[in-house]
């Protein structure tokens, strides 16, 4: 079951990469503090949290993160999250607080149980989320699947406009396409 070991922890790193990885079962498969990780062409399946980083580049590319409680969670974080299927998880993307130089764009972010997206009570600001697919061109649906300044008036809102109107076919994996 999720939760079944802890991390892979990465702290202080000058750089670190994972590709054509696969992480099952772990409380947070990636974890990450002050470092330099780029995460391309891996699956996150069946974990508490898949991806969870605190004050890190990250280049999060062409991965699949599924049936995990969190897809993504962040705070501090400097994140490029391109190209990468995001689905089927209690929540898609968590941010907690302060996001900053980042880039959300080109992913496929569908079906995702709680919220496509929750922001921490530190996220004051809105977060520019462009370009993604969220399963519909629907306002009322694709809204009502973020936990953002909508719910909370002291949080920022999810800008995603202008949005893909259909699913970027070089999200995920490409061997597992």
């Amino acid at each position: 079951p999720a939760g079944s070991w802890g991390a892979i922890n990465i702290e202080g790193s000058p750089e670190v990469r994972f590709r054509h990885c696969r992480f099952i079962q772990a409380d947070s498969a990636v974890h990450s503090r002050d470092s330099r990780v780029f995460i391309q062409e891996s699956v996150f399946e069946n974990n508490l949290v898949g991806i969870r980083f605190h004050s890190t580049a990250m280049l999060i590319e062409n991965n699949l993160l599924h049936c995990n409680g969190s897809g993504i969670r962040f705070h501090f974080g400097a994140p490029v999250i391109r190209y990468n299927e995001i689905r089927d998880n209690d929540r898609g993307i968590f941010i907690t607080s302060f996001p900053r130089d980042y880039q959300i764009e080109n992913n496929n972010i569908v079906n995702n149980r709680e919220y496509s997206v929750v922001f921490g009570e530190d996220v004051p600001e809105d977060v520019i989320m462009t370009h993604n697919f969220w399963g519909t061109d629907s306002a009322l649906m694709i809204e009502g699947e973020f936990f953002d300044g909508r719910r909370s008036g002291y949080l920022g809102k999810v800008v995603y406009a202008p949005l893909s109107e259909t699913p970027h076919p070089k999200a995920g994996p490409s061997w597992n396409r």
